[in-house]
Order: C-alpha cells, then structure tokens, then sequence
C-alpha cells in the first residue's frame, strides 16, 4: 500500500491439504483510489489467465508494482525483468526471490542455493537499482544455515536494509546504502524478526524472550543504534521482579506494517493458540498501535458493516489501513479509511516565528520573525532544536536532515541534533551557495556562484534547481540559447520533460504544482502525466502532498516589505473534495504553507486582535489521541477547535468489492 491509497496484493486458491497454508497465487491486482481493481499491468480486470506467475511484493508511491519473480511494472513503461541482472551476479543459487522496492525503483531480495550436502548451502541478500552502474551489490552472506539471513528483507528510501540475522533470528542489522553494517541493538531479546521499516527511522517487527511481541525501535540518524518502544504492556507475560512468565499470550503479537508518523499495525494475542505453521501470519486479533493506544480494527468498521478483519497489514500516512478479512462471512480484502474531518486539533509549535517546512513523519520547521533569525526544528519524538547559525533551512526529509544555507552563504546538510554540519560548498565547487532540496535518499540538490549541477544535465545550462523527490526526480530551470527560461521535470531512467510552467512543490508521485503570470494574474495548476489540472483563482498555492492535497492562502506569492498579511486567508484544495476555506474559533490563519501525506497542514497564525505571529500544526480531528509531546524550547499546549470543512461518515472500501462497493465485483475472478 503506497501514500496514494493504492493497494497491490495477491488473490490465493483454496489451501489443499499438503500445500501451502494460503493456498496457491491465481491472480494479482491492482486498487486505485477512484479507478477500482485492475491487474497490474492496468490492462483490464485480474482474472486467472492473465496471472503473471508470481505473487506481488511491493508497491511504492508512483504506482509500481514489483512481483517476487523480480518482474517490474510501472505506469509509465514497460515491464522490467530484474531477475536476470540477480542470477547473473550468483550465478551458482537459481532460487531468487524479491521483496522490497522503494520510491527510487530500487529493489532488494535474497538469492539462495539450497543443498543438503555440506558447505554447499549459499545465501546472498542483494540489493539492486536498475540502471546503475553499481550493478547488483550484496548486503549480506551466509553459507551456514544456522546463521541464515532472515527475511523480509525491509528496505526504506534510502536504500537501508533490515535484515534479522540467527536461528532463530534475533539480532536485527542494518546496512546502509553506502556499505555500512550496524548491528541496531533493537532485538534486545534475542528472538523475532524485524518485518517494517519507514522513512523516519523506525523499525518495527516482534521480539522477545519466549514470545513474540510487537515493538518498534527508533535508530540514531547517527549511530544508528535503536532505542525500543514496546507497544504492549510485556510485563503481563514477563513480570519485572524476575519471576516465571505468566500463562497470558495477550500481549505476543507482531508489527506488519509501519507508516512515518510512527503508527503501526499487527496483530496482537492469541499466540499459543496460534495452529499457522506461517510464523509471520496473524493468528490474533488484528490490531493498530498509534500514540500509545491499542486499538482493535474491527472497532473502526461502520456498524453493522459485516465486516470481521482477521490481519492488518499495511498503514500508509494518511491513516488507511490495507488487511484481509471476511464479510458476511465471504473472504474479503479491504481498505480503510479514515473519514475526512470537520474539526483539527491545533498544536503550537513557536511563537513569534513563521512555518516553514513539514515532513511526512512529522518534523516541522520554523524561522525566528526577527534577527537573529534562527531556526526551530519541532520534532514528532523528541525535543524540539534551536539552530541559531541556519536561518535559510531549505528542506528536511523524514529522519530529521535538514539542507540549506547559513548566513556565510556555505550550503550545508546536518543530522539531528544539529550541532555538526556538512560544508557543501567544496563538495559542488562553490564559494557562495545554497542546497535547495534533499530527499529520504539524503540525494542533495542545489545551487551556488559557479555553473556545477552535476554529470545529470551535461548539455544544459541550468539556471535553477528546486526539488527532489523521493523517486529522484528534480525540477528546475535552464536557460536556452536566446537565455530565455525554460522548466523541467527530470525522471532517472526516462529523462527530461519540459514543464509548462514555474514548478513550487514536487510529490512523490511526480506530480507538479507550478505557476505562471499571465498579464497581471498569476495562475497555479497541478501538472500530472494525465494532463494540467487548473487550481482555483485568487489563491497563492504554496504545497502538495503525494495525494494531491494543496494548501496556500490569498497572500501574495512574495509578500512586499512590510505588507502584512490578510486575515483568515488559509485554504485548502483536492480535485476530490473541492477548495476549503480554513478557519479555527479564536485564531487567524493568515497562511497555509505545507501540508504533509498525513493531512496535517504547517500553518501561520496570530490570535484574534494580535498581530503577533505564530507557527501552528493543524491535525486532522479524525486522527486518534497523540500522546503529550517533550518539548524544550517552545511552548505546548493543544485546543481542539472546530475548522470548516465537509464532512463525511466512516467507510471501508472493499477491494473485492462485497457489499461495501458492487462496482468492483465485475473486476474480479
């Protein structure tokens, strides 16, 4: 399941009596958000005949859709068969099995030769970005069973990869994109695997000591060591004072899947009861862990829904959950969904300061109103930071990494806590320069006093380069011969396309929003690969999301100095909902300037009758209860107000189409 809301699995025959407990893959399929299921080449329904052989693997935010074959389908291009670049490089074990593909189109799996004889059994864990002329490297190795390298495999944006090391697996080791092997130190226990990993630095998985229980463990952006968080109270199996563990299996569980806000979903209980000889399968309740509390799915099900969930499986950031269940007692899979909110709680995050910046796990970035004009990084775990040397921060990606420029004009790049930098100006051959973009690949653009953009754009004279996304795609500008301007959109593997107008944000879908001054108007549009979507007038569009939410305000693009700010000018746009006035009781919205996948929107404020400015955070009231956050330099506090919004009841969408939508039923097998 990907941040669009789009849904790739795999529909499995009945289970025979010596084969596997699901039975044998017949059908793979495709869900799109107001498309319906289709198969995943989008050529028409799934349906047995057209099975491409091999279930799916993964789905990353632009739709495509690895199988664990190594076949590679994507809305834009052919299909790739990765498989053979893998067996090429071991060419002496022909099982090769893929399992993770993130936003950048990199994949990672495991090669094994499987062999009863001794010293004859080889395993290798590889990952693979296609087109690359690193070519097929390996992350780990083993040729001693006991010492297996356990699955899944789990890889983030960056290209890090999880693996659970052991027999059983326990140790869980991360190895970066640049080599580097760390043993994390989240299977304190000794005993689980670690099964999900985000974008923000989380692991998530099951340990423990004589079960299994869901955790998850944040990694030191620098050290990348873990510190663990326990989403159930495991003193009801292992009591503290040392004492035999209790014959209670309520809190086993595990995690399956985890978004970069934190939140997770699993399974929990019933344990010993457990009759799945697939140690990864739910066998207890399926269940959500978010902001501490533990929530039963089938208590989200409208009532009367006749729906039972038996696993949750995936969490994307907007909230929707993607697991398999049953209704009316008919086998089902579903997605659900969150309803759109008419009220948000609103956090604050500085006073005196402006938003600037939101991540999708959460980090917010505020700038001082007045000199010496520092920088506030809010963090969604953690204190909040005081950067006083970094007044032009330009970006920040979901572990906290923030990229810009300080008052010297040296482009730089810093990790949390923000006391070391990285000077990039001798690394792009500057002496004056900024870094305008940086994404969870920490890949870095920018911009600086000499002609250097890198070995991308040989032919062209860049003038500008202002966003990454986590596919690698850049937006920018160059000038032609006759030194007029031109936009573009460059997509690794594919190229340059020319945009039509100014770019302002970039997705990780690849969609675009832009503008463009014509006479004395300005006009904004949503550029996509269907076509150029109009945005409503007398708006300043500042930000999308990887859902095509927009946020901006009626204020000037730039403002004139000393021009203030209109009241109440906040606003909200999808193509599904319509445009939105944002208001809350008691606060003026002067801006809206970043809205992240969770929905939550960067805002900036004052109290009605002040004209003192304030960074706020508005969260979706349809979002559970947070926890109180640590903060150390800016003052807390949360009042929940009502916004104006439509409203909507709870739904689920149910991908095989039974009850919840009859549309889809013609869609399926």
């Amino acid at each position: 399941m990907n941040d669009r809301g789009q849904v790739a699995g795999t529909f499995y025959g009945p289970a025979g009596p010596q084969g596997p407990p699901l039975g044998r893959p017949i059908a793979n399929f495709l869900y799109t958000p107001g498309v319906g299921v289709t198969n995943i080449e989008r050529t028409g329904p799934p349906s047995v005949e057209n099975f491409e052989g091999s279930a799916v693997a993964a789905i990353n935010s632009s739709g495509q859709v690895l199988l664990a074959s190594g076949v590679l389908y994507g809305p834009d291009r052919p299909p790739q068969d990765l498989g053979g670049a893998v067996r090429a490089a071991y060419p002496d074990e022909p099982e090769v099995r893929f399992v993770s593909l993130n936003d950048s189109g990199t994949v990672s799996g495991i090669a094994v030769r499987q062999s009863p004889q001794p010293g004859s059994y080889t395993a290798h864990v590889f990952r693979y970005a296609p087109g690359s002329s690193a070519g097929v490297i390996t992350v780990a190795m083993t040729n001693n069973r006991r010492e297996f390298p356990q699955g899944p495999y789990v890889m983030d944006d960056a290209g890090n990869v999880i693996i659970s090391f052991g027999s059983p697996p326990g140790r869980a080791k991360i190895t970066t994109a640049a080599g580097v092997t760390v043993e994390t130190g989240c299977s304190r226990d000794g005993n689980g695997w670690a099964t999900a990993v985000n974008n923000s630095g989380q692991i998530g998985g099951g340990w423990g000591r004589g079960g299994t229980f869901p955790e998850i463990c944040t990694l030191d952006p620098n050290t990348l060591l873990g510190r663990i968080t326990a989403l159930v109270d495991e003193t009801l199996f292992f009591p503290p004072d040392g004492s035999l563990p209790r014959a209670d299996p309520n809190s086993s569980g595990f995690v399956a899947g985890l978004n970069n806000k934190g939140d997770a979903v699993g399974w929990k209980g019933g344990f010993n009861s457990c009759a799945n000889p697939v140690p990864l399968l739910a066998c207890g309740i399926a269940t959500l862990f978010t902001g501490g509390q533990i929530v039963d799915v089938n208590s989200l099900f409208p009532s009367g829904s006749g729906w039972v969930a038996k696993t949750a499986d995936r969490i994307n950031d907007a909230g929707e959950i993607a697991g398999t269940g049953t209704v009316d007692g008919v086998p089902a899979v579903f997605v659900l969904s969150p309803a759109p909110s008419p009220t948000y709680s609103v956090q604050p995050l500085c006073s005196a300061c402006t938003g600037t910046l939101l991540s999708n796990s959460g980090f917010a970035v505020s700038r001082e109103a007045s000199p010496p004009f520092g920088a506030l990084v809010s963090s969604p775990r953690g204190p909040d930071i005081e950067i006083t040397n970094a007044p032009y921060i330009q970006q920040i990606n979901d572990i906290g990494t923030i990229v810009g420029s300080d008052s010297s004009g040296h482009a730089f790049i810093a990790n949390a806590p923000y006391n070391q930098v990285l000077n990039l100006n001798s690394v792009f051959g500057w002496s004056r320069g900024t870094a305008t973009g940086i994404n969870d690949g920490n890949d870095v653009i920018g911009q600086g006093d000499s002609p250097s953009h890198g070995p991308l754009f040989p032919n062209l004279q860049i003038s500008n380069l202002l966003q990454i996304n986590n596919a690698g795609q850049v937006t920018g500008s160059y000038l032609d011969a006759g030194n007029r301007d031109h936009f573009l959109l460059y997509t690794p593997g594919i190229g340059l396309a020319e945009l039509p107008d100014q770019p302002v944000a970039l997705s990780n879908t690849g969609h675009v929003l832009a503008w463009s001054i014509l006479g004395t108007s300005v006009e904004y549009s949503l550029v996509t690969s269907n076509g150029i979507l109009p945005l409503p007038a007398g708006f300043t569009w500042r930000a999308l999301n990887d859902r095509d939410e927009i946020v901006g305000d009626c204020n000037n693009r730039i403002p004139l100095i000393d021009e203030p700010l209109k009241t109440n000018c906040a606003a909200y746009y999808s193509p599904d909902r319509g445009l939105i006035r944002l208001s809350v009781p008691g606060l003026d919205l002067a801006s809206a300037v970043a809205i992240n996948n969770a929905g939550r929107i960067l805002a900036n404020a004052s109290s009605l009758g002040s004209s003192a400015p304030a960074a706020v955070l508005l969260i979706p009231g349809s979002e559970l209860a947070q926890p109180p956050r640590d903060r150390s330099t800016a003052e807390t506090g949360a009042a929940t107000s009502g916004a104006t919004q439509q409203s909507a009841e709870p739904f689920v969408r149910s991908l095989n189409g039974v009850a919840a939508n009859p549309a889809l039923d013609a869609a399926l097998p």
